[in-house]
């Protein structure tokens, strides 16, 4: 299966010759184990560096399938193998079967770790998603852009990582938009993404330090002629160079008053800065922000205000946000900090690009998913919107109209009655009471109850304030999460559960307690 030749790739002399192979097949495919031990697996192709990987050891958890360039013909395998592993190596023609447990109503990649959104555009009327992925493991390692598409939010097709780790680092979080002005030589049609290239400094088994040991963060450009299946990063692509402070998530956004484009950028702590550029290539920054208990992934957009004025959200991983003003140049707000979320199990949120006058929101949720070949999942993509409530302007997270028009609705229950299924299905809930009740819900088996003295939510190990005396709840329950919503959509929560197998009774109970019950058209 293999022959003998000199190192290409940039590695340590004295290690093991590589493996060398003609290419036979689209994949590169090689098993991923469940062990802690992790080794180095560089891979050439046609003599050119291509990717550098950390595989774990140990027992077979899935086969990892990582995509080759169409006009790769050769490949060097660099590292050092077990038998065992350089045995299962070899090629295939698409992705590996999905993980067992997989969520029926949420998306979740098919195995392997994965973390920030990145790179959301709506193009011809496809919704594309990119995230923060290892295709190499359930834990963090290996960050590249996995991807996948859908028109629903409910449907998806999973595509091959499209970008890995390179001489640069790693891939971490980052936008995208359509090339709409034309810029960088490219047509109006090309789809352009903006990410941190991220130097590492991780060492593998044999303690040899990966290709971009010491090599510093910067945030760079790619492109796709392909509508997002391919993307392509140019040879001289730093826009902004090292910060010096781990910079890193720039957000792109075209600011129509001002006719050029602006970038949200996360410095270190709670610093934040601004830039804007006319052509994508040269970023003036206007001003260097801190907003207290905010940090990484930072996301900027304007929504309408009930009085029919505008107000411009500040959005940070933790959900938090804060609403102000923005001319462009720099932000204004009146310093105080919102928060979306009532559970600390979303996080990173981005908005997609493209869905204008929609402001359309998608976080990771960081299950553990223990037991599986797969860890997180994405939430319900979720459509904002501002509200006035007593406490002032509040953030309204609906789920996104295509999500609910791919609903079916199955029951309406009164309180006590019972619905059941023996196939498995996700199901949507919503729950509507006469006055503030105790209410209980029963789902296959887990059972959850809001107590509207204390303000309550609680069941199956979680428990967490929403606000008392609440008459109406949105439930998502599936593989592994429940989200919850109250209050007209006002307060969200998500809950990691045990649950993956979803047939049996579903019931509510509460006095005066209303519940129509949904499931996903599948």
């Amino acid at each position: 299966m293999s022959a003998h030749a000199a190192h290409t790739s940039p590695v340590p002399e004295g290690c093991p010759a590589p493996i060398v192979l003609t290419k036979a097949g689209r994949f590169l495919s090689f098993p991923v184990g469940c062990g802690e031990t992790l080794h180095r697996l560089d891979i050439d192709c046609d003599g050119k560096p291509y990717t550098e990987l950390l595989v774990p050891d140990g027992e077979s958890l899935y086969r990892a399938a990582v995509l080759l360039p169409d006009e790769c013909r050769t490949l060097a395998l660099h590292g050092a193998f077990s038998p065992a592993f350089a045995a299962g190596i070899g090629f295939c023609a698409g992705l590996d079967a999905p993980a067992a447990g997989l969520p029926l109503a949420h998306y979740a990649p098919p195995q392997g770790w994965c973390n920030d959104p990145n790179g959301l555009i709506c193009e011809k009327g496809q919704y594309l998603f990119y995230y923060q992925y290892n295709p190499c493991g359930t834990k963090w390692n290996n960050m590249s852009w996995g991807a996948a598409s859908t028109k629903d939010f409910l449907h998806w097709e999973t595509q091959p990582a499209v970008l890995l780790p390179d001489a640069r680092g790693s891939v971490f979080s980052g936008c995208g938009i359509r090339n709409e002005h034309a810029l960088l030589g490219l047509p109006a049609d090309a789809l352009l993404y903006f990410y941190t290239a991220a130097g590492q400094a991780y060492e593998c088994a044999d303690k040899t330090a990966l290709w971009s040991a010491g090599k510093p963060f910067t945030q760079n450009w790619a492109y796709s002629l392909d509508g997002g299946r391919t993307i392509v990063r140019p040879e001289h692509n730093e826009l902004i160079g090292d910060l010096g402070c781990g910079a890193r998530d720039p957000k792109v956004f075209w600011y129509a008053p001002k006719g050029y484009y602006c970038m949200v950028l996360f410095l270190d702590g709670n610093r934040f800065e601004l830039r804007h550029s006319a052509d994508l290539l040269h970023w003036e920054k206007t001003q260097e922000l801190e907003l207290p208990g905010s940090w990484e992934c930072p996301d900027l957009f304007p929504l309408p205000a009930p009085d029919g004025g505008e107000k411009w959200v500040f959005w940070s991983a933790d959900g938090y946000y804060y609403l102000g003003d923005f001319d462009g140049e720099y932000y204004h707000t009146d310093c105080v900090r919102h928060l979306a979320y009532r559970t600390a199990l979303p996080y990173a949120a981005q908005t997609w690009s493209g869905t204008v006058p929609r402001v359309l929101s998608i976080p990771w949720m960081r299950t553990k998913n223990p037991g599986r070949s797969f860890t997180g999942l994405y939430g319900v993509p979720r459509e904002f919107s501002l509200v006035q409530a007593s406490a002032g302007l509040t953030l309204c997270q609906r789920p996104a109209a295509e999500f609910a028009a791919a609903l079916h609705a199955e029951a309406s229950l009164a309180s006590g009655e019972a619905w059941h299924t023996e196939s498995e299905q996700a199901i949507f809930l919503h729950t509507a009471t006469r006055d503030a009740v105790p209410v209980k819900w029963t789902l296959y088996g887990s059972c959850y109850a809001y107590d509207p003295r204390s303000g309550v939510f609680s069941g199956e190990g979680a428990q967490f304030y929403l606000a008392p005396a609440l008459t109406d709840f949105t439930l998502i329950f599936d593989r592994g999460i429940l989200e919850l919503t109250a209050a007209h959509d006002t307060l969200f929560a998500a809950v990691e559960t045990d649950c993956y197998t979803l047939s049996g009774d579903v019931c509510v109970e509460g006095d005066t307690a209303h519940t129509r019950l949904c499931t996903p058209s599948l």
